[in-house]
């Protein structure tokens, strides 16, 4: 790592990168993980810094994502702006964060692209005119993962770049951890209720899962409705993603 960092990194740099990617192993809370974006906000100083997930339904592409996050310093009237329009469904940076290995910098995309709309002006109105955003896709979990430095003026040295694309993958685990920590232990769902939840997650509606495990179509709904009672879920996309969340059913 040393080599890799060494043309773009101070030693000084170096060592408080390697003590965040300690400190992640450590995270027990939310709030700890908060101390891991505090601090990586002061080796690379913005006006705002924010950790988002985006929990998809593998099964069912097409579905909108679910969206959490952890807010260090972003305006809370920016996020409801954005997430309640869902303004990340067409912003053309986020989309194309999905799609590149390497951190991208507000400014120098949003001069490069010809795309526009309503979240540009929207990041502009609060100031939001420069920053960094890294995203990743973690298949095994179906999340994507952004992290998001953003203000008025950001460093946009390689030296930026360097540090948000190595942290990032140290964020991610730190993050899994506590979701899967989350978990409500007393959490257990039946053969006969994993079984339907299988087969909806696999697309089939109760109908054709009840001709498969031999039942009536209102067992099965009788099934899954104590899965989203179980899980305090609204639907079945949700019930789905968050046994998988949970791991009490496999991807």
């Amino acid at each position: 790592m040393k080599n890799l960092m060494a043309t773009s990194l101070s030693d000084t740099d170096f060592k408080s990168l390697l003590a965040i990617c300690y400190d992640s192993a450590q995270v027990t809370s939310f709030d700890s993980f908060k101390k891991l974006l505090i601090d990586l906000e002061q080796l690379v100083p913005s006006n705002h810094l924010i950790f988002v997930t985006f929990h998809y339904s593998g099964f069912l592409p097409d579905v909108q994502p679910t969206v959490e996050s952890i807010n260090l310093t972003f305006p809370e009237e920016y996020l409801e702006m954005y997430f309640s329009r869902k303004y990340y469904l067409s912003d053309g940076i986020v989309y194309k964060s999905f799609h590149e290995e390497t951190p991208l910098n507000w400014r120098y995309n949003y001069s490069k692209s010809a795309l526009n709309g309503p979240e540009y002006d929207c990041a502009n109105q609060f100031g939001l005119r420069d920053g960094w955003l890294t995203n990743q896709f973690d298949r095994e979990s179906q999340c994507g993962f952004l992290l998001c430095a953003g203000g008025q003026a950001v460093d946009s040295s390689l030296r930026s770049e360097k540090i948000f694309n190595y942290i990032t993958p140290y964020l991610i685990r730190a993050y899994k951890h506590l979701r899967r920590r989350a978990c409500p232990v007393s959490i257990s769902l039946t053969p006969r209720e994993t079984e339907a939840l299988n087969w909806i997650k696999a697309g089939k509606s109760s109908w054709e899962t009840s001709l498969i495990m031999k039942c009536s179509e209102r067992t099965i709904d009788f099934h899954i409705n104590n899965v989203m009672a179980k899980l305090n879920t609204v639907n079945r996309v949700q019930a789905v993603a968050t046994a998988l969340r949970y791991r009490l059913i496999d991807f």
